[in-house]
């Protein structure tokens, strides 16, 4: 019960909902880098929102089933054939064994997930499956799938239809990125450190993902921003989201495998809704921010977690029928 990687020229890691409880130890949470799309496509196939997925930058794989299966697609990025046939994103989808997955890029967002129905066995590194590159552990060998790779899953579906079909026809529309909306931030603890023309700058103009861009971090291109410090920081708690002004007055935004202490300022913070649309950025897009508050972030979040318990019990349901 397997999926082997027949060719691959680009990133591809496994990655769940991430290792949590480590961090003042410096060991990142990582995990998916659009947890919204990693959480829709386990649902999709019945499992727990966190349970690991084989996670796909834009690029070229193809991959064989190696046992009859129900798989999921969601998030961004990649185009996906069986078989002659497109491969639906955001439904249940049943491939037989020896079905040939071939993924080309869509020229559309950056991150794509496939989840199994059962979940990949992958033994559990601290807690979690995923993978974490800089330090080589997590997934397969700590490292990014390649050729000739087989990826374990753990239960497999026993129906025996010879061809792709369609099982559920839902279309989750939460998946779909809104366009051209701004990504929502509240105030860094450094926020007063930024000139008060800066802030202005930081508010109201758009900034590039540059292509030197990656898990950790996501660097921004455009005008330059500029501190009121004389001094340096001491190091301090970072997360994922918190957005650091580097000493060239350049933006980075930290990402999924973004360390756990920085001495950057910490001008501000995207809210845990917006990361998984700003993850799905290609670079040289721009993007532009809005502040709001960090009550109304809460309420953000509350809302989003209602809905996907909501969607949750609603494919299970279904599922059970």
């Amino acid at each position: 019960m397997s999926i082997r990687i027949n060719r691959i020229s680009t990133l591809a890691t496994i990655q769940d909902g991430g290792r949590k409880g480590y961090q003042t130890q410096g060991v990142p949470i990582g995990g998916a880098m659009d947890n919204e799309a990693l959480a829709f496509a386990n649902i999709l196939v019945g499992d727990d929102q966190r349970t690991a997925c084989i996670e796909i930058a834009s690029g070229k794989l193809e991959i064989t089933v190696e046992q009859t299966c129900v798989i999921a697609l969601t998030g961004f990025g990649l185009k996906a054939l069986c078989a002659g046939l497109e491969v639906p994103y955001n439904r249940r989808v049943h491939v037989k064994q020896g079905m040939v997955l071939s993924f080309i890029p869509s020229h559309e967002g950056c991150w794509t997930y496939l989840a199994v129905a059962g979940g990949f066995n992958i033994p559990e590194v601290l807690g979690s499956r995923s993978t974490y590159l800089p330090a080589g552990f997590g997934g397969v060998e700590g490292r990014a799938l390649k050729a000739k790779d087989k990826v374990k899953f753990m239960v497999y579906s026993k129906s025996q239809n010879t061809d792709i079909q369609l099982l559920k026809s839902e279309n989750w529309g939460l998946l779909h990125r809104p366009v051209d909306s701004p990504i929502r931030v509240f105030a860094g603890p450094d926020w007063s450190r930024l000139m008060d023309n800066s802030k202005i700058v930081f508010l109201n103009s758009s900034f590039q993902v540059s292509v030197d861009s990656n898990r950790m971090g996501y660097r921004l291109t455009g005008q330059i921003l500029h501190s009121n410090l004389t001094t340096e920081l001491v190091s301090s708690p970072v997360v994922r989201g918190t957005i650091q002004l580097t000493n060239k007055g350049t933006l980075i935004v930290l990402m999924a495998d973004a360390q756990t202490i920085g001495g950057y300022p910490r001008v501000g913070q995207v809210i845990a809704v917006d990361l998984p649309r700003l993850a799905q950025k290609r670079p040289g897009e721009l993007i532009q921010f809005e502040m709001i508050s960090y009550e109304e972030s809460c309420a953000l979040f509350l809302r989003r977690e209602q809905e996907r318990r909501q969607t949750q019990v609603s494919v299970s349901l279904k599922l059970k029928a």
